[in-house]
């Protein structure tokens, strides 16, 4: 194998993401009582079809990930408070 040491990675290893990762599949299968494959086909959109577990799915998606957007700007506003208790 020959490598290209020319060739630079763009990729900024030491950048982080500030969100959470999207809920599994078997998180959602749990919730809503169909199976993580189902899951999975309704997110690539292979299950298309407005069946009542396809809307619940998608809903459940959905409140999921506001959720995890509500509690990091709530762990957010707390820690600024701290941050300025501290440097009184």
């Amino acid at each position: 194998m020959t490598k290209d040491k020319n060739i630079k990675s763009t990729c900024n290893k030491k950048s982080t993401a500030l969100v959470l990762p999207a809920p599994t599949a078997k998180l959602i299968a749990e919730i809503v009582g169909v199976s993580p494959s189902y899951v999975k086909k309704v997110r690539t959109g292979d299950r298309t079809a407005d069946t009542p577990a396809t809307d619940l799915v998608k809903y459940c998606n959905e409140l999921l990930i506001d959720g995890q957007n509500v509690l990091l700007q709530s762990v957010g506003e707390i820690i600024e408070k701290e941050k300025a208790l501290i440097n009184k």
